[in-house]
């Protein structure tokens, strides 16, 4: 589960597999590392990824995975693993700052601007014809210029500011590429309180700098060094590149060569759409983004770049808008086949609007309710007993979880919802409908699939009523051949007592039941007309047979049911 591992060597161990599904580094050069049989070492192969420049430190720029070929390697994300930590950069001021590019553009113009004949570029942001671009690809040839904001990626980070330790990274290429000073006392870095801040890929960079003081730290000069911070993450200021250069030609005793400062910039989002080579202009706007997700803004501040990356890996599948042009939920609302394709892919509806929607003329925004849902669900319509908006509109846990999931919603209808009961239409209530007819009930008891199955294939071409109909019409009153309707009313017995209510206000046949077999041990009375208890105070006659002990009560209720109610003995 680490993943920040530069490089990765199994075949010492008998492992039967590797998971680096969550180390993107090693998924890098394990995709686009040259492979290469290492009989030397083991029995497996070697992917290597050399970004260049020289090292003092054993190849810090070489990303390597050497594995068994015994040992499975696994690509798929680990659940639950941590996500990658991407340092970001730090801003203590707001001007006199500059970009990443502009450094570059200097440096090479101090270098009397080389020839870059025959040279391209990895980076997808770097764009032929900018002021910039020549320099860009000497930057790379002399491996000045890493990816942003990991030294792997395939974007430089145009636009960027340039952090502290990125400039003496940039320095230290300069150095080399000049021939100037380029020895190091490993360890200077550890003088200043925050040297843990300083990336893996800089750190060699750093302790240069810091051996010929062409970084000092931030704070009280007459401090100790220990109460003393470097700031690597810091976005580097005009006046830091102009003492560091300075330094560096001081050190070189080039004081006389002349300095080229880049031009100083403030901090400020731009609106940077590009990705990978993808400009996603149609569905993206970093303002937007940054300004309705506090979230983000918090973390990324003024990193331009770190907008469009978080939205292209992260925020269309967590459906987060991107433009005020767009919004994925009035798109998924809106187009039926779009959703009958895509699902709940939510990316699959940013990326058909902005290669195919947008030029149709379809409209992404301000539609809050579901067009045209789907009824159907194994070729089975349910219209008649389903309608997706009154579904998640009556239902908050429905809503909650499948508001713009109109799939969902009836597969949840259809597998769940009518056995539980639950109303799926305005034009159709189970409860009334099982209200309404006995012979349903009958044949159909507490199966409450059948009664919407029944309602789509019969009951909806009968005319048969499906609403309104609150109170049970001719309830059962018979239970194993004998009629209890002289002392059992269905709706008084659930109306006197909740718990009866509660488990059989839709269930005659259940009520019942439950009167027969344990309502009148208990005493219960069921109908307005016989009071058990009234019927043995005017009977010494049957107290004298039958007693008081509850489990006689049925005695008395079945002399009612054959004899009393003839006879007109009193009993209410």
């Amino acid at each position: 589960k680490n993943t920040e591992l530069y490089y990765l060597m199994v075949f010492t161990n008998p492992l039967k597999e590797i998971k680096i599904g969550n180390c993107r580094r090693l998924l890098k050069v394990y995709k686009d590392g040259v492979k290469k049989a290492e009989p030397n070492v083991c029995q497996g192969h070697s992917w290597t990824i050399d970004y260049g420049g020289q090292t003092s430190t054993g190849n810090d720029n070489i990303f390597c995975l050497v594995v068994d070929d015994a040992t499975k390697i696994n690509t798929n994300p680990i659940a639950g693993a941590p996500e990658p930590v991407r340092n970001t950069i730090r801003l203590t001021s707001t001007s006199n700052l500059m970009t990443r590019e502009s450094v570059v553009q200097a440096l090479y113009q101090m270098a009397g601007k080389p020839s870059v004949s025959g040279l391209t570029t990895r980076f997808h942001d770097v764009k032929p014809g900018e002021s910039y671009y020549n320099a860009m690809l000497w930057g790379q040839k002399i491996a000045m210029c890493m990816g942003y904001p990991d030294v792997y990626d395939d974007n430089f980070g145009v636009g960027e500011f340039i952090t502290r330790e990125d400039l003496c990274f940039m320095l230290m290429r300069y150095s080399e590429y000049m021939n100037y000073e380029r020895s190091i006392d490993f360890g200077r870095s550890d003088d200043f309180m925050d040297y843990y801040d300083v990336d893996y890929y800089a750190w060699e960079a750093v302790c240069w700098a810091c051996t010929w003081n062409i970084m000092v730290g931030k704070g009280n000069p007459n401090a100790p060094k220990s109460e003393r911070k470097l700031d690597p993450l810091g976005a580097a200021t005009v006046d830091d590149y102009k003492f560091m250069v300075a330094k560096m030609l001081e050190v070189n005793k080039k004081e006389e060569l002349p300095m080229v400062v880049p031009k100083a910039v403030e901090a400020k989002l731009v609106n940077l759409t590009v990705y990978n080579g993808v400009d996603y202009k149609r569905i993206f706007d970093t303002k937007f983004y940054a300004e309705k997700y506090p979230d983000l803004k918090n973390a990324y501040g003024f990193n331009n770049f770190l907008y469009i990356k978080h939205f292209v890996e992260h925020g269309m599948a967590e459906g987060r808008q991107g433009s005020s042009n767009f919004d994925v939920t009035t798109y998924k609302n809106l187009y039926p086949d779009l959703r009958k394709n895509f699902g709940n892919d939510l990316k699959k509806y940013y990326i058909h609007y902005m290669n195919h929607g947008y030029k149709e003329g379809r409209n992404a925004v301000n539609v809050t309710k579901m067009v045209s849902p789907t009824t159907v669900y194994n070729g089975v319509d349910y219209s008649k007993v389903y309608d997706f908006n009154f579904y998640i509109n009556k239902y908050a846990d429905m809503k909650k979880y499948f508001q713009y999931d109109d799939a969902g919603a009836i597969k949840h209808f259809v597998e769940h919802g009518m056995a539980e009961g639950r109303q799926g239409s305005s034009a159709f209530d189970i409860n009334s409908y099982k209200n309404a007819y006995p012979d349903l009930r009958k044949n159909f008891l507490n199966n409450n699939t059948k009664y919407y199955i029944h309602y789509i294939n019969h009951g909806y071409k009968e005319k048969r009523v499906a609403t309104g109909v609150t109170s049970m019409k001719n309830p059962v009153t018979v239970y194993d051949g004998v009629d209890y309707s002289r002392v059992y009313d269905f709706n008084y017995y659930i109306n006197k007592y909740p718990d009866m209510k509660k488990y059989f206000q839709y269930d005659d046949a259940g009520a019942l039941k439950h009167y027969v077999l344990y309502g009148i041990k208990e005493g219960r009375q069921a109908s307005a007309n016989f009071n058990l208890q009234v019927y043995r105070q005017n009977s010494p006659d049957l107290q004298k047979y039958y007693g008081f002990a509850a489990q006689n009560n049925i005695k008395y209720v079945t002399h009612y049911i054959y004899h009393g109610y003839k006879e007109g003995r009193k009993a209410k």
